[in-house]
């Protein structure tokens, strides 16, 4: 039986990760983490992440980035996986160090299913600016870098959304991938045509926590944002 092959594509903090981990948990889905990492390969396998990641894998990847996917798609696997693939962020495929071969690679191929997880509040993508700082009671950050971390995403959310555009793909959301898990997580298992069984959810529960420490109301720093015309987005 053909084994259905998927890439999850998203945003940094945009759910990819926990999206990962939850299918991963399922007994006849191979779910990688981020292959295309530029500074290491995340198999997120403990049997590949020792025995594929020399220097010479890394090597291998970054000048024969087609074969390397191939090879990632295809491993000998049992007869019970049904479904194999990736996470992957924009930044992979863009960034000076990242693998555009790669991105020509899943556009070339129609089979490869699309995952692409997106925030209906992007304001969540630069938690990262600002997490440290509220955490060690500094106060509120700059605003600035998490502007310029909303537009980026907003133009790559749309940019992706061209480039696949008719292509078998399901959009999902972080906020729903985060109040409406069990859900979600059934409608990409429909869209990967695996059936539901259930899984484990102590990586989500860990993932509302620390989001919990970071910001009890993004609308404590709407006012921050509201000159950038981005406000809107810290209030809701």
């Amino acid at each position: 039986m053909d084994k259905t092959r998927f890439v999850i594509i998203g945003g940094a903090h945009s759910g990819s990760t926990l999206l990962k981990n939850l299918l991963k948990t399922h007994p006849n889905i191979i779910s990688y983490g981020e292959l295309l990492n530029p500074s290491k390969i995340r198999w997120d396998y403990s049997q590949f992440n020792k025995e594929l990641n020399s220097f010479a894998i890394h090597q291998f990847r970054k000048r024969e980035t087609v074969d390397f996917m191939n090879l990632a798609y295809n491993p000998t696997l049992s007869s019970d996986v049904h479904c194999i693939g990736f996470e992957s962020r924009y930044s992979h495929y863009e960034d000076p160090d990242g693998f555009p071969q790669a991105l020509q690679f899943l556009l070339n191929d129609s089979s490869i299913k699309l995952i692409h997880i997106k925030q209906e509040i992007p304001f969540n993508a630069c938690r990262s600016c600002h997490s440290s700082p509220m955490k060690s009671g500094g106060g509120m950050p700059a605003p600035e870098p998490c502007i310029k971390s909303i537009r980026d995403l907003l133009e790559q959310q749309e940019k992706f959304d061209r480039l696949f555009a008719g292509r078998e793909s399901i959009d999902i959301t972080y906020e729903n991938l985060m109040s409406n898990t069990v859900l979600t997580t059934k409608r990409v298992l429909d869209f990967l045509d695996v059936r539901y069984t259930p899984f484990r959810l102590d990586t989500h529960q860990k993932e509302v926590e620390n989001i919990g420490r970071v910001f009890t109301d993004h609308g404590e720093m709407g006012h921050l944002f509201s000159p950038s015309g981005l406000g809107f987005f810290a209030e809701n």
